[in-house]
């Protein structure tokens, strides 16, 4: 499904590397490496046990372009991704990262070249970054200044509670130091549970990040570490018991009633339903085609009405639907079936124009790859409902109408015409080339015609 984005400008981020999650605190680290002249700065920034962020920054002091530069570090936890992907590539050896320049990730003689990367943390331990390599030769990683030993003060007034819901939630005065604080960490009983991000004087404990349980009572402190990796002395001690656990909700909602279908045309049906109730209280539903056990599409709470598209003409389908609560039950299904019209010929006049299609990588966990389309919608025509992406011959998704201008979804586009966007998301092992095709669904549901079919390959 396409993203909304602030211009067009935005619209394609393989020209750009994506900044990673936390507010980046600079630790001054320099060495001439590899060549004379080139050198390697590490700046980290906010670090949990579930995410930290870092980047380093490539200067070129030489009279020559300096293309073929690799880095290396080792983490202590989780696995490191290079968000630069169209300056660079990560690769992780068990603890240790290599990243190698691409062809573009040539740093200019006279200039310099920024490495944005992350770290998916294990919820257990911060992850500690050591070895810094440039071209072969080390680098300190926390810091030229070995001299500064002078730890952050102490975070002050540290308070929080227990919830309802088995978290708790805590906050403190911020620290002080005469570089930076870096991150904070919390401890229980002197053994460290939790890490989150020198900006935030706040935290949420939870049994997935920090192993909160219930019925237990808990000895909090929380210490501020600098970029140095000096640690303050603890907070104020902050005792408080967990409740009960909650009993387990096994009771799923009430099925969907007077569930109906009612065919949009040749490749579309039309469900309705209504409202389910639930003990606690009904989350979202599911729409299943009868027989299978993936659902087609999920709703939430508030939308009890959906649209199947991508179907085959002059054919009955049946559908499912059912109702979900938090707790992961489902509920009986509502079932109706409708049978579509026979094919539709495209509306003339209809086909997008221009189309354009490009593949960059985005390696936010195993590395996901994305395809970015363009197109010109024709002026004068009927309104526009949706979009149709094909990829390889076969209906992929739908997509409304996307105005980068204004950075806005319009559904039904605009007859005036104007630039149309899509991201398409293929996963983590995509085709090495997809033939790539778009076209309009008008807002009666009839079919537009196929824009011309464009070839691209992955990255």
């Amino acid at each position: 499904m396409s993203r909304k984005r602030g211009s067009k400008k935005k619209v394609f981020v393989w020209l750009a590397g994506i900044a990673a999650a936390g507010a980046m605190v600079p630790l001054a680290s320099y060495a001439v490496a590899g060549q004379e002249g080139l050198t390697a700065k590490l700046e980290m920034g906010g670090s949990t046990t579930w995410w930290s962020s870092g980047a380093f920054n490539l200067a070129n002091q030489t009279s020559s372009p300096a293309a073929d530069w690799t880095l290396e570090f080792d983490t202590s936890a989780g696995k490191a991704q290079v968000n630069s992907s169209w300056t660079a590539t990560g690769a992780q050896d068990g603890r240790h990262v290599t990243i190698k320049a691409t062809r573009h990730g040539t740093v200019p003689n006279g200039g310099k070249q920024r490495i944005e990367f992350g770290i998916q943390g294990d919820g257990k331990d911060v992850p500690e970054i050591s070895g810094c390599k440039l071209n072969g030769e080390s680098f300190p990683c926390k810091g030229g200044d070995e001299t500064d030993r002078e730890p952050p003060t102490a975070p002050t007034k540290l308070t929080g509670q227990a919830q309802k819901d088995g978290t708790i939630r805590l906050g403190w005065g911020a620290s002080h130091d005469n570089r930076a604080v870096v991150n904070y960490e919390v401890f229980d009983k002197g053994k460290k549970i939790y890490a989150t991000a020198a900006d935030r004087t706040d935290a949420v404990l939870t049994k997935e990040n920090a192993g909160i349980k219930p019925n237990t009572p808990y000895e909090l402190t929380v210490k501020a570490v600098d970029g140095a990796g000096n640690v303050s002395a603890a907070s104020n001690v902050l005792k408080v018991t967990t409740g009960a656990a909650p009993a387990p909700d096994n009771e799923p909602p009430t099925a969907p009633k007077n569930v109906k279908a009612i065919a949009g045309g040749s490749q579309s049906v039309r469900l309705t339903w209504g409202k389910s109730t639930d003990n606690v209280g009904v989350t979202g539903y599911r729409v299943y085609l009868r027989g299978t056990k993936e659902p087609l599409q999920t709703t939430g709470p508030d939308t009890p009405a959906a649209v199947v598209s991508g179907l085959k003409p002059s054919t009955k389908y049946t559908f499912e639907v059912k109702a979900v609560d938090a707790a992961g039950n489902e509920s009986a299904a509502g079932v109706a079936s409708a049978t579509t019209t026979a094919e539709d010929k495209p509306v003339g006049g209809t086909a997008p124009k221009d189309l354009d299609a490009k593949s960059w990588i985005v390696q936010d966990g195993p590395g996901v790859h994305y395809l970015g389309l363009t197109w010109d919608v024709p002026q004068g025509q009927k309104k526009i409902l949706r979009y149709e992406v094909y990829l390889n011959g076969e209906f992929t998704t739908t997509v409304s109408y996307y105005d980068p201008d204004t950075a806005t979804s319009v559904q039904p586009g605009p007859a005036k015409g104007g630039k149309a966007i899509a991201e398409i998301t293929l996963g983590d092992h995509p085709e090495k080339t997809y033939k790539v095709k778009v076209r309009a669904v008008l807002d009666n549901g009839s079919p537009g015609a196929f824009s011309e079919e464009k070839t691209v390959s992955t990255t």
